[in-house]
């Protein structure tokens, strides 16, 4: 996890059913971000997140592999990684692919 090694940034949670429904249905603000360990434009996303203070976010988190969340992948209509899916009241409000900017990430997850 992103947090893990800072205390104050954001916490990401890891894919699993369970988070991404309990997040969802619980109508919390959630972001769904399908990321990959080989994309570079992954890598500059997870730096800016890490830099965002956990205090100044109240939006989920759930970090989803691109690769074996095959399923997820094509029930969300995600075609490319490093997409940001943001849902609120169980509903999708937004999506963004490959947004790396501190203000324009900060914006599309702040409250």
């Amino acid at each position: 996890m992103v947090g893990a090694a800072n205390a104050s940034a954001l916490e990401i949670v890891d894919y699993n059913g369970k988070s991404l429904a309990d997040s969802i249905t619980a109508g919390k603000k959630t972001l769904i971000w399908f990321h990959a360990s080989w994309c570079a434009t992954c890598k500059a996303q997870e730096l800016v997140l890490a830099k965002i203070p956990k205090d100044q976010n109240k939006t989920v988190i759930i970090k989803v592999d691109f690769d074996t969340a095959t399923k997820l992948r094509r029930e969300l209509k995600v075609a490319t990684q490093s997409t940001f899916l943001i849902y609120k009241d169980g509903k999708e409000i937004a999506r963004s692919v490959g947004v790396t900017d501190p203000t324009a990430l900060k914006k599309l997850i702040g409250d």
